[in-house]
C-alpha cells in the first residue's frame, strides 16, 4: 500500500538524524583555509565594536625629581562587525521522498554541505580579493601605501609602490619590506613574524620552489635557500582568490587583525508543507568577514597593479 503523506512527512523527519550526519561530513571534507590562516572570533550579540588602539608611544629620560614624560593613549577608528545570516533551502516533493530510488535526497544534501563550506570560504577570501579596492576603517585598503600615523604627516605601506609579481627577488624585497616597513600607529616599527605566503593556484610550483627547496632554484651554483634557512613560511594555495597576480604574506594568528566573526555556527532545519506539498530542508549560518587594523600582512597586486 502506498505510504500517504503524513506518512511520508514523518519518515522524512526521522531521517534528518542521517541528513544532518550527511550534510555535516560533507560540510568538513571541504577544508577552510580562512578559518586555518584568520582569527576566528565566536559573539553572542547582534554586533561587535573592535575598537583599534595606537600604542603610546617610546619612553623618553626622565631627570630625577621630574614626573617625566606621560604616555598618551591613542583609540583610533572603530571598526563594527555585524554577523549576517547566510541561508540555503532545499525542497522535496512528496513524489521525490516516496520513490527516491536515485538517493537524490542524500545528494543534495552532501551538495548542501559543501555549498555551505564553500561560501564560508568564499566570503573569507574576498578581504584579500578587495585588499586593494575596499576600503577598510583605517580610510585606506588593506593593502595601502598610505596607511595614516596618529602623528600626522607621515604615513607606514604594507604594499610596493608599484606592484610585482612573485618571484624569488620579489619575495626578498617583500621581506626587506615586511622588516622595515611595519609599524603601528605612533610610527614604531614592530616585530612580526611572517607565519604564511598566500597566494591562488597559478603561481604554486614557483611558490613551493622558492619556500622549500634547500637550494636556490633561480641558479645553478648551488646556492643555498636563505630564505628557507632563515624563515618558517608556510604556502597557502586558496584557489576563492580571484586575480591569479595576487600574493601575500601574513603574521600568524593572533598577530594580525583579520578576523572571521561568527554568531551561529553552521546548522540544519527540517519541515514539510502539508498544503504546499512539499518537505524541505534548511542550513543556515551567521558570520562576518573583514580585517580591524592593517599590521601583520603585506601584499602586492601583481605587475601594473
Amino acid at each position: 500500500m502506498p505510504m500517504t503523506r503524513s506518512e511520508i512527512a514523518a519518515a522524512f523527519l526521522e531521517m534528518k538524524a542521517n541528513i544532518n550526519a550527511v550534510i555535516m561530513d560533507e560540510y568538513e571534507k571541504e577544508p577552510s583555509i580562512g578559518r586555518q590562516i584568520f582569527n576566528v572570533e565566536k559573539i553572542d550579540t547582534p554586533f561587535i565594536n573592535d575598537e583599534a588602539f595606537a600604542g603610546i608611544g617610546n619612553f623618553e629620560e626622565k631627570d630625577e625629581g621630574e614626573e617625566g614624560a606621560i604616555g598618551r593613549i591613542n583609540y583610533l577608528y572603530p571598526k563594527q562587525y555585524v554577523p549576517i545570516t547566510y541561508s540555503l533551502l532545499l525542497r522535496y516533493s512528496y513524489e521525490t521522498m516516496a520513490d527516491d530510488k536515485l538517493g537524490i535526497i542524500k545528494k543534495a544534501s552532501k551538495a548542501m554541505g559543501s555549498s555551505a563550506a564553500i561560501t564560508d570560504d568564499i566570503l573569507a577570501a574576498n578581504t584579500l580579493n578587495t585588499a586593494f579596492s575596499s576600503t577598510g576603517p583605517d580610510g585606506t585598503y588593506l593593502c595601502s601605501t598610505s596607511h595614516p600615523l596618529v602623528s600626522g604627516g607621515t604615513t607606514w605601506r604594507n604594499r610596493p609602490t608599484n606592484g610585482f609579481a612573485f618571484n624569488r627577488t620579489n619575495l626578498a624585497l617583500a621581506l626587506v619590506d615586511w622588516m622595515d616597513e611595519q609599524k603601528n600607529e605612533t610610527g614604531q616599527k614592530i616585530n612580526y613574524d611572517v607565519a604564511y605566503l598566500v597566494h591562488p593556484a597559478t603561481p604554486f610550483l614557483d611558490v613551493h620552489e622558492v619556500l622549500e627547496s634547500i637550494e636556490r632554484s633561480d641558479t645553478a651554483n648551488r646556492a643555498k635557500n636563505v630564505i628557507k634557512s632563515n624563515f618558517s613560511i608556510k604556502p597557502v594555495t586558496w584557489k576563492r582568490i580571484n586575480d591569479p597576480k595576487l600574493w601575500f604574506l601574513l603574521a600568524p594568528v593572533g598577530s594580525h587583525q583579520i578576523k572571521i566573526i561568527d554568531r551561529d555556527k553552521f546548522t540544519q532545519e527540517h519541515g514539510s508543507n502539508g498544503e504546499a506539498g512539499y518537505l524541505w530542508t534548511r542550513g543556515e549560518f551567521r558570520a562576518d568577514y573583514g580585517w580591524s587594523k592593517p599590521q601583520g600582512i603585506w601584499g602586492s597586486p601583481g605587475i601594473g597593479g
